[in-house]
Protein backbone atom coordinates (compact mmCIF):
# COMPACT_ATOMS: atom_id res chain seq x y z
CA UNK A 1 0.00 0.00 0.00
CA UNK A 2 1.04 3.47 -0.94
CA UNK A 3 1.18 6.06 2.20
CA UNK A 4 -0.86 9.32 2.23
CA UNK A 5 1.84 11.04 4.17
CA UNK A 6 3.96 13.66 2.22
CA UNK A 7 7.64 13.48 2.62
CA UNK A 8 9.96 15.86 3.60
CA UNK A 9 12.83 16.84 1.55
CA UNK A 10 15.98 17.04 3.72
CA UNK A 11 18.34 17.45 0.48
CA UNK A 12 16.45 20.75 -0.01
CA UNK A 13 17.76 22.35 3.10
CA UNK A 14 21.43 20.14 3.20
CA UNK A 15 22.28 18.83 0.15
CA UNK A 16 25.64 18.25 1.26
CA UNK A 17 24.37 15.72 3.60
CA UNK A 18 25.00 11.67 2.58
CA UNK A 19 23.25 9.77 5.40
CA UNK A 20 20.64 10.09 7.79
CA UNK A 21 18.04 8.28 9.83
CA UNK A 22 14.10 8.29 8.68
CA UNK A 23 11.01 6.11 9.22
CA UNK A 24 9.62 4.07 6.44
CA UNK A 25 5.57 5.00 5.80
CA UNK A 26 5.10 2.51 3.03
CA UNK A 27 7.28 -0.66 1.05
CA UNK A 28 5.39 -1.91 -1.75
CA UNK A 29 6.07 -4.81 -4.23
CA UNK A 30 6.05 -2.77 -7.52
CA UNK A 31 3.40 -4.81 -9.04
CA UNK A 32 0.81 -3.86 -6.61
CA UNK A 33 1.82 -0.41 -6.61
CA UNK A 34 -0.81 2.02 -7.20
CA UNK A 35 -1.51 3.10 -11.40
CA UNK A 36 -0.07 5.61 -11.24
CA UNK A 37 2.93 5.13 -9.09
CA UNK A 38 4.04 2.60 -11.50
CA UNK A 39 3.37 4.83 -14.62
CA UNK A 40 6.29 7.15 -13.47
CA UNK A 41 8.85 4.98 -13.72
CA UNK A 42 10.36 3.74 -16.92
CA UNK A 43 10.00 -0.04 -17.72
CA UNK A 44 13.60 -0.65 -17.85
CA UNK A 45 14.19 0.71 -14.19
CA UNK A 46 12.15 -2.23 -13.11
CA UNK A 47 12.10 -5.65 -12.80
CA UNK A 48 9.92 -8.28 -11.07
CA UNK A 49 11.30 -8.54 -7.79
CA UNK A 50 11.44 -4.33 -7.54
CA UNK A 51 9.94 -2.63 -4.56
CA UNK A 52 8.69 0.70 -3.94
CA UNK A 53 9.43 2.53 -0.83
CA UNK A 54 8.27 6.06 1.06
CA UNK A 55 9.75 7.22 3.68
CA UNK A 56 8.55 10.21 6.07
CA UNK A 57 11.97 11.62 4.65
CA UNK A 58 14.48 11.48 2.48
CA UNK A 59 17.81 12.93 1.70
CA UNK A 60 17.88 11.07 -2.34
CA UNK A 61 17.21 14.06 -4.77
CA UNK A 62 14.14 13.11 -6.74
CA UNK A 63 14.35 13.55 -10.56
CA UNK A 64 12.96 16.60 -11.61
CA UNK A 65 14.33 20.16 -12.45
CA UNK A 66 16.27 18.69 -15.28
CA UNK A 67 18.62 16.37 -13.00
CA UNK A 68 18.39 13.06 -12.64
CA UNK A 69 17.67 11.02 -9.39
CA UNK A 70 20.06 10.33 -6.68
CA UNK A 71 20.74 6.20 -6.02
CA UNK A 72 22.41 5.07 -3.16
CA UNK A 73 20.94 2.79 -0.11
CA UNK A 74 18.56 1.96 2.69
CA UNK A 75 18.87 -0.48 5.31
CA UNK A 76 17.22 -1.68 8.74
CA UNK A 77 18.67 -4.18 10.79
CA UNK A 78 19.53 -7.20 8.75
CA UNK A 79 17.72 -5.70 5.83
CA UNK A 80 19.30 -4.06 2.65
CA UNK A 81 17.31 -1.80 0.07
CA UNK A 82 19.11 -0.82 -3.20
CA UNK A 83 17.56 2.68 -4.82
CA UNK A 84 18.01 2.87 -8.36
CA UNK A 85 15.66 5.26 -9.01
CA UNK A 86 13.31 8.31 -7.04
CA UNK A 87 10.55 10.36 -8.21
CA UNK A 88 8.53 12.67 -6.70
CA UNK A 89 4.19 11.49 -6.59
CA UNK A 90 0.86 13.17 -6.12
CA UNK A 91 0.04 14.68 -2.70
CA UNK A 92 4.03 15.81 -2.19
CA UNK A 93 5.19 12.08 -1.46
CA UNK A 94 8.34 10.38 -2.79
CA UNK A 95 8.99 7.18 -4.06
CA UNK A 96 12.21 5.36 -3.82
CA UNK A 97 11.99 2.47 -6.38
CA UNK A 98 14.95 -0.34 -5.74
CA UNK A 99 15.12 -4.18 -4.76
CA UNK A 100 16.36 -5.52 -1.36
CA UNK A 101 19.25 -7.82 -1.39
CA UNK A 102 18.55 -11.51 0.00
CA UNK A 103 14.54 -11.60 0.01
CA UNK A 104 14.28 -9.41 2.91
CA UNK A 105 11.80 -5.98 3.48
CA UNK A 106 10.94 -3.35 5.81
CA UNK A 107 8.41 -3.69 8.22
CA UNK A 108 6.34 -0.41 7.92
CA UNK A 109 7.34 2.71 10.44
CA UNK A 110 10.77 0.83 11.24
CA UNK A 111 13.92 3.38 11.69
CA UNK A 112 15.76 3.22 8.91
CA UNK A 113 19.36 4.45 7.40
CA UNK A 114 19.55 5.94 3.92
CA UNK A 115 22.70 6.70 2.33
CA UNK A 116 23.11 8.63 -0.82
CA UNK A 117 25.70 7.95 -3.20
CA UNK A 118 28.33 10.65 -2.74
CA UNK A 119 30.31 10.38 -6.30
CA UNK A 120 26.43 10.35 -7.86
CA UNK A 121 25.03 12.99 -6.26
CA UNK A 122 28.70 15.64 -6.49
CA UNK A 123 28.84 14.67 -10.06
CA UNK A 124 24.74 16.16 -10.33
CA UNK A 125 25.87 18.61 -8.42
CA UNK A 126 28.53 20.11 -10.65
CA UNK A 127 26.64 19.31 -13.73
CA UNK A 128 23.61 21.32 -12.68
CA UNK A 129 25.70 24.17 -10.83
CA UNK A 130 27.42 24.55 -14.64
CA UNK A 131 24.08 24.81 -15.72
CA UNK A 132 23.65 27.58 -13.76
CA UNK A 133 27.11 29.18 -14.36
CA UNK A 134 26.05 29.05 -18.12
CA UNK A 135 23.07 30.96 -17.81
CA UNK A 136 24.59 33.55 -15.36
CA UNK A 137 27.46 33.75 -18.06
CA UNK A 138 25.53 34.52 -20.99
CA UNK A 139 23.17 37.03 -18.93
CA UNK A 140 26.41 38.92 -18.26
CA UNK A 141 27.13 39.35 -21.63
CA UNK A 142 23.70 39.92 -22.71
CA UNK A 143 21.22 42.82 -22.76
CA UNK A 144 19.15 40.45 -20.01
CA UNK A 145 21.67 42.01 -17.47
CA UNK A 146 19.98 44.58 -17.04
CA UNK A 147 16.03 44.05 -17.62
CA UNK A 148 14.45 43.32 -14.23
CA UNK A 149 13.59 41.11 -12.44
CA UNK A 150 16.76 40.26 -13.71
CA UNK A 151 19.73 38.72 -11.61
CA UNK A 152 21.74 41.32 -9.80
CA UNK A 153 25.14 41.23 -11.42
CA UNK A 154 27.65 42.82 -9.63
CA UNK A 155 30.88 40.98 -10.71
CA UNK A 156 30.40 41.52 -14.42
CA UNK A 157 28.92 45.16 -15.24
CA UNK A 158 27.26 46.58 -18.15
CA UNK A 159 30.15 47.75 -20.15
CA UNK A 160 30.35 51.29 -19.85
CA UNK A 161 28.88 52.09 -23.41
CA UNK A 162 25.83 50.38 -23.13
CA UNK A 163 26.46 48.12 -25.94
CA UNK A 164 25.72 44.12 -24.64
CA UNK A 165 27.63 41.45 -26.85
CA UNK A 166 24.37 39.46 -27.24
CA UNK A 167 20.52 40.62 -27.46
CA UNK A 168 18.40 39.73 -24.71
CA UNK A 169 17.74 36.10 -23.99
CA UNK A 170 15.44 34.28 -22.09
CA UNK A 171 15.95 30.99 -20.34
CA UNK A 172 13.55 28.02 -21.48
CA UNK A 173 14.47 24.22 -19.80
CA UNK A 174 17.44 22.96 -19.48
CA UNK A 175 18.80 19.00 -19.01
CA UNK A 176 21.97 18.18 -16.23
CA UNK A 177 22.15 15.04 -17.19
CA UNK A 178 25.63 13.53 -17.85
CA UNK A 179 26.32 13.31 -21.37
CA UNK A 180 22.99 15.65 -22.35
CA UNK A 181 23.50 18.70 -20.54
CA UNK A 182 22.36 22.06 -22.35
CA UNK A 183 20.36 25.24 -21.67
CA UNK A 184 17.91 25.99 -23.92
CA UNK A 185 16.97 29.79 -24.58
CA UNK A 186 14.54 32.14 -26.26
CA UNK A 187 16.68 34.60 -28.61
CA UNK A 188 19.35 34.05 -31.01
CA UNK A 189 22.93 33.49 -29.65
CA UNK A 190 25.24 33.93 -32.57
CA UNK A 191 27.82 30.98 -33.04
CA UNK A 192 30.61 33.34 -32.80
CA UNK A 193 30.06 34.27 -29.66
CA UNK A 194 31.12 31.26 -28.39
CA UNK A 195 34.45 32.20 -27.27
CA UNK A 196 33.63 34.89 -25.43
CA UNK A 197 30.87 32.69 -23.10
CA UNK A 198 33.68 30.21 -22.55
CA UNK A 199 35.45 32.88 -21.57
CA UNK A 200 32.84 34.14 -18.98
CA UNK A 201 32.42 30.79 -17.63
CA UNK A 202 36.47 30.37 -16.80
CA UNK A 203 36.01 33.39 -15.37
CA UNK A 204 32.69 32.62 -13.05
CA UNK A 205 34.88 29.60 -11.80
CA UNK A 206 38.13 30.92 -11.47
CA UNK A 207 36.41 33.16 -8.90
CA UNK A 208 35.54 30.64 -6.67
CA UNK A 209 32.37 32.50 -5.64
CA UNK A 210 29.84 31.27 -3.35
CA UNK A 211 26.67 28.97 -4.31
CA UNK A 212 23.98 29.31 -1.50
CA UNK A 213 20.29 28.37 -1.11
CA UNK A 214 18.00 30.44 0.30
CA UNK A 215 14.45 30.41 1.09
CA UNK A 216 12.49 33.35 0.00
CA UNK A 217 8.63 35.02 0.03
CA UNK A 218 7.81 35.48 -3.39
CA UNK A 219 8.44 39.31 -3.40
CA UNK A 220 11.76 39.02 -2.84
CA UNK A 221 11.96 35.89 -5.23
CA UNK A 222 10.67 37.47 -8.10
CA UNK A 223 13.24 40.60 -7.08
CA UNK A 224 16.26 38.34 -6.93
CA UNK A 225 15.75 35.79 -9.29
CA UNK A 226 16.28 35.80 -13.01
CA UNK A 227 13.96 33.73 -15.40
CA UNK A 228 10.29 33.70 -12.56
CA UNK A 229 7.78 32.38 -14.42
CA UNK A 230 4.74 34.09 -14.48
CA UNK A 231 2.83 31.85 -11.29
CA UNK A 232 5.07 30.06 -8.53
CA UNK A 233 2.38 28.26 -6.95
CA UNK A 234 4.63 24.82 -7.73
CA UNK A 235 7.62 26.28 -6.39
CA UNK A 236 6.10 27.56 -2.99
CA UNK A 237 6.39 25.75 -0.16
CA UNK A 238 4.69 26.47 3.59
CA UNK A 239 8.17 26.90 5.83
CA UNK A 240 6.83 28.52 9.19
CA UNK A 241 3.99 30.35 10.74
CA UNK A 242 2.37 29.99 7.63
CA UNK A 243 4.52 31.89 5.18
CA UNK A 244 5.04 30.31 1.61
CA UNK A 245 8.85 30.51 0.65
CA UNK A 246 10.15 29.12 -2.51
CA UNK A 247 13.68 27.60 -2.95
CA UNK A 248 16.66 29.47 -4.42
CA UNK A 249 19.61 29.01 -5.74
CA UNK A 250 22.41 32.01 -5.95
CA UNK A 251 25.92 32.48 -7.02
CA UNK A 252 27.08 35.52 -4.83
CA UNK A 253 27.88 38.22 -6.60
CA UNK A 254 26.51 37.29 -9.56
CA UNK A 255 22.71 36.55 -9.71
CA UNK A 256 19.81 33.77 -8.67
CA UNK A 257 17.16 31.62 -9.86
CA UNK A 258 14.31 29.38 -8.44
CA UNK A 259 15.82 26.09 -8.27
CA UNK A 260 15.01 22.49 -6.09
CA UNK A 261 18.16 20.66 -6.99
CA UNK A 262 21.26 19.82 -5.55
CA UNK A 263 24.54 22.09 -5.62
CA UNK A 264 28.21 22.32 -5.22
CA UNK A 265 29.89 24.69 -2.30
CA UNK A 266 31.38 27.13 -4.90
CA UNK A 267 31.77 27.76 -8.52
CA UNK A 268 35.74 26.55 -8.49
CA UNK A 269 33.90 23.32 -6.99
CA UNK A 270 32.34 23.21 -10.69
CA UNK A 271 35.32 22.50 -12.47
CA UNK A 272 35.44 23.57 -15.73
CA UNK A 273 32.63 24.08 -17.98
CA UNK A 274 33.32 23.13 -21.23
CA UNK A 275 30.70 25.05 -24.15
CA UNK A 276 30.47 22.23 -26.62
CA UNK A 277 28.63 24.18 -29.42
CA UNK A 278 25.56 26.60 -29.98
CA UNK A 279 22.68 25.23 -32.63
CA UNK A 280 19.36 26.28 -33.44
CA UNK A 281 16.70 24.56 -31.70
CA UNK A 282 13.80 23.08 -32.41
CA UNK A 283 10.26 23.45 -30.81
CA UNK A 284 8.01 27.01 -30.92
CA UNK A 285 10.86 29.21 -30.92
CA UNK A 286 13.09 27.60 -33.53
CA UNK A 287 13.00 31.03 -35.31
CA UNK A 288 15.11 32.65 -33.02
CA UNK A 289 16.21 30.38 -30.10
CA UNK A 290 19.43 28.43 -29.96
CA UNK A 291 20.45 25.48 -27.67
CA UNK A 292 23.70 25.88 -25.78
CA UNK A 293 25.00 22.95 -25.34
CA UNK A 294 27.76 22.01 -22.08
CA UNK A 295 28.94 19.55 -20.11
CA UNK A 296 31.32 19.95 -17.00
CA UNK A 297 34.86 18.42 -16.89
CA UNK A 298 36.03 17.07 -14.06
CA UNK A 299 39.30 19.65 -13.04
CA UNK A 300 42.81 18.04 -11.96
CA UNK A 301 44.06 18.53 -7.96
CA UNK A 302 47.60 19.22 -6.85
Amino acid sequence: MSSNKLCHLIYQHDDKLYTTSTTLTACTPFPYALDPDRAIFKSQDVCPSSYVVETKSTIFHAQGGGQPSDVGAMSAPGVEFDVLSVRHAPNHRVLHLGNFKDGQNFKTEVEITQRVDEATRLLHSRIHTAGHLLSLAIRSLSASASAPPASTIVLFPTPDDGKALLPEIEELKASHYPGAAFVEFKGLIPGDAKAAIQSRCDEIVAADLPVQCHWWEEGELRTRCANVTESIDGLLEEIEDGKKQARAMEVVGLGAYPCGGTHVGTTLDVGRVVVRNIKRAKGPYADQSRKLTRSSVKRSVS
